[in-house]
Formats: structure tokens, sequence, C-alpha cells
């Protein structure tokens, strides 16, 4: 269908006129105007989008910083309340440490009381025995017999180190710990040992103690240290009384950061019915005036002190007997040390 004059489409031109040269003529040249107007709407919406565009692009930067200003203020909010909550646990820890000796030491002292019913029934024994044997020597030394003088002086200076055995561990047990030093393992046990020579000696009894290290060492006290091995190698010594071929032996080894000291028998070994009492205060199996059960009561008391722990392990008689006490402490020097594998002790 053709359209009517009236109905045809307006169509815009932009006219570029020229003259010619020579001719007095003009030339004019009608170009459309929709290319034009396509193009610049098409250049509005490409500006229109881009500010659009970098609009979006600054408040995205905008809320990144705010974001980020909020996290660092809640970073700083976050590490003066660890700071503050580190303070406080610190203080806390400080306390509580503080209450917990303090409590250890009222406990200590309780246990005392506890111990003096016991500690004068060993003691009469002695005292009077010493009282007696005082009298002797004055009759003696009226009778000018110079002999039996000394005889009784050398039972009464028996009976003062007997008497002084039993008060020691008193003592100890109620002494407060210093600041810890490094304890050699080897003179520990070479001191402990010396003790019991004499003893030793005549049970006929053998030593090793070649598997012990000779720069091991563990901080504490050394004369504590020595008391809880002089009581673990006293109490081999009871179990390997009337025993064949009796063998003690005291090794140590390092482990991580941590020594490992070994007291090893091999006597009867110890009954599980006596074992689940082996650290009851008062708990004893030696005859009446041999022992008061504290003993290995005070060295748990010690090692526990010194941060480690006391254990035992025993074999049953069917099983070849023998009896291994585990000391397990802190150790002092850094640096791993070499371990030597020693034999165990032969088994009668």
């Amino acid at each position: 269908m053709a359209l009517a004059e009236n109905d045809a489409p307006t169509v815009a031109y932009l006219a570029h006129t020229r003259p010619l040269p020579g001719t007095g003529w003009r030339m004019t040249i009608l170009s459309p105007l929709d290319p034009f107007r396509q193009a610049g709407r098409e250049a509005a919406l490409v500006s229109g989008l881009g500010g659009v565009v970098l609009l979006l692009i600054l408040l995205a930067l905008a809320q990144r910083h705010a974001a980020f200003r909020q996290q660092m203020a809640a970073k700083a909010a976050l590490q003066r309340a660890n700071d503050v909550l580190e303070e406080r646990v610190t203080a806390r820890t400080a306390a509580l440490c503080a209450a917990q000796a303090e409590l250890i030491q009222k406990e200590k002292l309780a246990v005392l009381g506890q111990m003096a019913a016991g500690i004068v029934h060993e003691l009469n024994q002695p005292l009077a025995a010493l009282r007696m044997m005082i009298d002797n020597a004055a009759v003696f030394l009226r009778r000018e017999q110079p002999d039996a003088v000394l005889e009784n002086l050398a039972s009464s200076t028996r009976l003062v180190d007997r008497m002084g055995r039993i008060t020691g561990p008193l003592r100890s047990f109620a002494h407060r710990s210093g600041d810890p030093v490094p304890c050699r393992i080897q003179s520990c046990a070479a001191n402990a040992l010396s003790f019991l020579d004499e003893r030793i000696r005549r049970a006929g009894v053998r030593v090793d103690k070649a598997g012990i290290p000779d720069r091991l060492a563990v901080p504490g006290d050394p004369e504590r240290l020595e008391q809880v091995l002089l009581n673990l190698f006293s109490n081999a010594l009871d179990a390997l009384a009337e025993r064949e071929a009796p063998c003690l032996r005291v090794s140590a080894a390092r482990v991580a950061d941590r020594v490992v000291i070994e007291v090893q028998d091999n006597g009867p070994g110890i009954p599980p019915d006596v074992a689940a009492r082996l650290f009851e205060p008062f708990f004893t199996t030696k005859p009446i005036g041999q022992g008061l059960g504290l003993g290995l009561v005070i060295s748990a008391a010690i090692v526990g002190e010194l941060g480690g722990t006391l254990r035992h392990q025993s074999e049953t008689p069917e099983d070849g007997g023998g009896c291994v006490f585990t000391l397990d402490l802190p150790a002092a020097d850094p640096l791993p040390l070499p371990t030597i594998k020693e034999p165990q002790c032969p088994t009668a």
C-alpha cells in the first residue's frame, strides 16, 4: 500500500554548501541526520553506562575502605580484649600456683602431725637402749674396762645414726625446695650408693650403674634427688636379702625433653595387693621398728615437686621376680644425649 503524499515520513538532512571556483555556482550536498543522531545517542549511552560503572566502583571502594577500617577497629578491640584476658589469666595462674604451693605445704604440715605417733614409737626403743648403754658405759668406766666402754659408745653411735635416719625424712618432707639447679644423675646415684657401701658389700650385691650417661642431668635439688635414690636403693637391698646372685641395676636415658631413671633389682617382686598400696602413708611390709612406711610417700612427693613422676613395675615370682622403679623427670640439658643399652639383671 503506497503512502499518501502527506503521510510520507519526514527526513532531516544536513546541507553542506561549497562554491565551485570559476563558475559562480555553489554545490550543496545533503546528508541525512539519522546516522549522526544514532551515533550521538550511542555515545551518550556509553558515557552514561561508564559513569554508572565508575560510580559503582567508587561505591565499592568506599565500602571496602569502610569495611577495612571496621575490621582493623574490631581487630584492635579484640587484641585489647585478648591482652586484658592474658593479663588476667597470668594473674590468676600466679595466684593459683601460689595457693597450690601454700596448700601443699599445709598438707605436708598436717601429715607431719599424723606422723608424730609413729615417730614416737620408733624413737622410744633406741632412746631406751641408748640410756641403758650410757649407764653401762659409766659402769664399765668405773671398772676400768675401756674395751667395753668403746663397744658401748660404738653401739650408741649406731643408735644415734638410726634415730637420724628416722627423723631425716621428716625434715626433708617439710622442707621447701629452693631454685632448681642441674643435678647430674651419675653423681647423685654414686653418692646415694656410697651410703650403702658396707651393706652392699655384706650382702654380696652386684651393682651395675654403667647405664647412666655422664652428662645426663635434671633440674632440682641434688640432695633431695639423692634422698629419693637412696630410698629406692635401700628398698631394693631389702628385697635382695637371701637372694641368690643379687643384682641392683641403675640406668638413665634421655627421651625427648625428659629423663627416665630406672632402679631395678632381681628380687622376688611385689605382690599385686601390696603394689596397690605402695604409696600409702604408713603402709609397710617390714617388721615393726624397721620402717615407718613413709619412704616411698616422701620420695613420690619430692619427685612431684621436681616436675616428675615415680612409678613401679613388678614381675610375679612365676615370671622370675624382680622390680623396677621408674623416675620420669624433666631434662636439664636441652641437647640430645647418647643412651647406653645395658643387659638386664639376671633372674634367679
